[in-house]
């Protein structure tokens, strides 16, 4: 399965002038739509597995954010961090809800917009760090946003998970599952698709510059749930070392109302096998 369409499109902000790409699948004139945010070193493409949800008249949009895939690589090493994602996001969902009027340039001419923004809903989903920054968008209340899923991350992170995450990337011969041993990051990077100054950057303090609070427990996001008042399904690996006992626990005292969705093994993030995805569009169709 492939994209129907890709597009690159302007941000300019705390980073400076780019442009960041991105993709969808589905109908385009579909008033659903699933707003897929990828991980720390995730493209665009992981979401390629929701491709069957289209048969059910949604469209599936998907973007690389600054330093992944084709979109653009920062000068500043040090500019990568959450909050310029955040801004890409926000570019794209202005994209999004706006469609006709950036792809008729008559109507972009003119400042119309023919699709107003109640016709559409958006269920935001988030692939680890993706889920904290769509959580970070939900709490925006866009009138737009109905629904919000999070992929194996929570309102806590225990550290066992963080050092899953960044540990493997700190030694001397640098391991990622799935992919296999490199002897320098800049053969990582080609493999994944991203900048090889991205690698550094992630492993700096600087680049979690959303509001958070160290715990005993982990690196705890209580504030970006506790004022959430939309839908939250989080699907988790039953065997993560992200959300652990501990990080379910957390999440349900702030989430009460959450749907929860363990799929067995330990990928991160859950993989959209044939379970998932029944989950999934049970799920958001209660959301219509």
């Amino acid at each position: 399965m492939q994209w129907d369409h890709e597009v690159k499109i302007a941000v300019s902000g705390q980073a400076g002038e780019r442009h960041i790409v991105i993709s969808d699948i589905g109908l385009r004139n579909s008033s659903e739509i699933l707003f897929c945010l990828p991980g720390i070193l995730e493209v665009k493409s992981t979401f390629l597995g929701l491709s069957s949800l289209i048969d059910q008249g949604y469209r599936i949009v998907a973007l690389d954010y600054c330093g992944r895939g084709n979109s653009d690589y920062l000068k500043q090493t040090n500019h990568y961090k959450i909050s310029t994602y955040i801004e890409d996001v926000l570019v794209v969902y202005d994209y999004i809800i706006n469609s006709n009027k950036h792809e008729n340039p008559l109507l972009k001419k003119f400042n119309l917009n023919v699709w107003r923004i109640q016709s559409k809903s958006i269920h935001l989903l988030g692939n680890s760090m993706g889920g904290l920054i769509a959580a970070v968008i939900a709490n925006r209340k866009l009138p737009t946003i109905r629904s919000l899923i999070l992929n194996d991350i929570s309102s806590l992170i225990p550290w066992a998970g963080l050092f899953s995450l960044y540990g493997n990337l700190s030694q001397s011969t640098l391991q990622m599952p799935s992919y296999g041993n490199f002897s320098n990051s800049n053969d990582l990077a080609k493999t994944l698709n991203v900048d090889p100054n991205l690698l550094k950057a992630v492993m700096q303090a600087p680049h979690l510059d959303i509001p958070f609070k160290n715990s005993m427990n982990g690196i705890e996001f209580t504030s970006l749930f506790t004022a959430l008042n939309i839908p939250i399904c989080l699907i988790y690996s039953m065997e993560s070392k992200l959300v652990n006992s501990l990080a379910l626990h957390h999440f349900k005292k702030n989430a009460a109302n959450a749907k929860l969705v363990g799929v067995k093994g330990s990928s991160h993030p859950v993989k959209f096998d044939a379970f998932v995805m029944q989950e999934l569009s049970a799920f958001i169709a209660q959301q219509k």
